[in-house]
C-alpha cells in the first residue's frame, strides 16, 4: 500500500503458485495492479475485486496503488474504519481504545489483523454502535469476520 514501485517484471507473473494461486487466476493483477489502476490493497485478490482504471491518469503512475485521488479515491483500510467510527457514533462506544488515536489500526479495540497488518476481523458486539455500517466495509480485502451483534446498526448489501 502506498508503494513507489513503477514496474514489475512480467516473468514473475508466470509463477502460477504465487499469492495462494491467485497469479494463476488473475495474472499480474494478483501481485500488483498495473499503472493507472487501483484496488483495495493495491492488487486483485477475489473474483469480485478488479483493478479499476483511474479517470485522471496523471495520478496513478505507479503500480499497486490504492487510490487515484479525487472522486476515484479508493479508501485505505484505516479510512474504512474511520468511516465506521464516524457513521456509528464512535464517541459514544463503550469500548473505543486507540480508535482514531493510533496509526496502527491493528491496535484498535475489536480489530484483528494478519501478519501483513491487513484487517481480518472486526468484533464490536454489544458496544453501543448506532447508525449505518458503511458499504466500504466490503472493500476490506482480508476481512473474514464481522461481529456487530447487540448494536443498533443497519447495513446495505448493495455495496
Amino acid at each position: 500500500q502506498d508503494n513507489l514501485i513503477s514496474k514489475v517484471d512480467n516473468s514473475i507473473c508466470a509463477k502460477d503458485n504465487w499469492m495462494n494461486g491467485n497469479v494463476a487466476e488473475f495474472g499480474c493483477d494478483a501481485i500488483v495492479c498495473p499503472r493507472f489502476t487501483v484496488a483495495a490493497g493495491g492488487r486483485r485478490q477475489f473474483d469480485s475485486q478488479e483493478c479499476i482504471e483511474c479517470a485522471d491518469v496523471a495520478s496513478g503512475d505507479l503500480v499497486g496503488q490504492t487510490k487515484c485521488g479525487g472522486k476515484d479515491a479508493v479508501l485505505t483500510e484505516k479510512n474504512v474504519l474511520e468511516l465506521l467510527y464516524a457513521n456509528c457514533n464512535g464517541l459514544a462506544w463503550k469500548h473505543q481504545t486507540n480508535w482514531n488515536r493510533d496509526d496502527d489500526v491493528c491496535k484498535w479495540y475489536g480489530i484483528s489483523c494478519d501478519d501483513a497488518k491487513s484487517i481480518v476481523s472486526i468484533v464490536l458486539g454489544h458496544n453501543n454502535l448506532v447508525g449505518a455500517i458503511p458499504t466500504h466495509i466490503y472493500t476490506l480485502p482480508n476481512l473474514g469476520r464481522l461481529s456487530l451483534f447487540s448494536n443498533e446498526v443497519h447495513m446495505s448489501f448493495d455495496g
